[in-house]
Formats: structure tokens, C-alpha cells, sequence
């Protein structure tokens, strides 16, 4: 069973994934918390360049995604990370 989303989140496609995942890491540098990490994209917010990204350790990572399809100074892209999916939802349901 798949998990339910915030308002505003949805649930990006399969084949849409690896677009995603690529901008992710030419983003991400040296020094960025999600650096060398192996993630996948889940989500992502209606209206916004904000993507969630599972890492393979269980976390799960809201992110800011620039698009600038370069590496960024840390601490940009602007990432959080959360230790489970529920964390994250709840802190949707805070920002709301």
C-alpha cells in the first residue's frame, strides 16, 4: 500500500524518476548532506521545485531543487533532512 501525501505533494511517475535523481546530483557537491548518498525522488510539491528523495538508508530528504544542472555552494540546494517519512509529514503539516 502506498503512503498518502500532504496537500500539494504528489507522487512523481516512474518514468519521470531519473530526471529528477540526475539533477539531484549534479547539484549536490562536496560538503552537501545528501553528497554520495544513493537516493530516489518520491514526491514532489505542486507548484514549486521542492522533490522528496528517499535515501537508501530509510531517511528521507525535502529538497530544493535550483535546476541550474551544476554543483551548488553548501548549503544550497536547500535540503532537510528527516528520519522517516512521518517526520516529514508532520513537519508538511507544520509549514501548512
Amino acid at each position: 500500500m502506498r503512503e498518502t501525501l500532504p496537500t500539494r505533494w504528489w507522487f512523481v511517475a516512474d518514468e519521470h524518476k531519473a530526471m529528477f535523481v540526475e539533477e539531484l546530483l549534479k547539484e549536490v557537491g562536496p560538503g552537501h548532506a545528501l553528497y554520495g548518498l544513493d537516493v530516489d525522488v518520491t514526491a514532489r510539491r505542486d507548484g514549486s521545485d521542492d522533490y522528496l528523495f528517499h535515501i537508501a538508508d530509510g531517511r528521507y530528504a525535502d529538497v530544493h531543487l535550483t535546476f541550474r544542472g551544476a554543483p551548488e555552494p553548501p548549503p544550497w540546494p536547500a535540503t532537510a533532512v528527516y528520519a522517516t517519512f512521518e517526520e516529514w509529514k508532520k513537519a508538511c503539516a507544520d509549514d501548512e
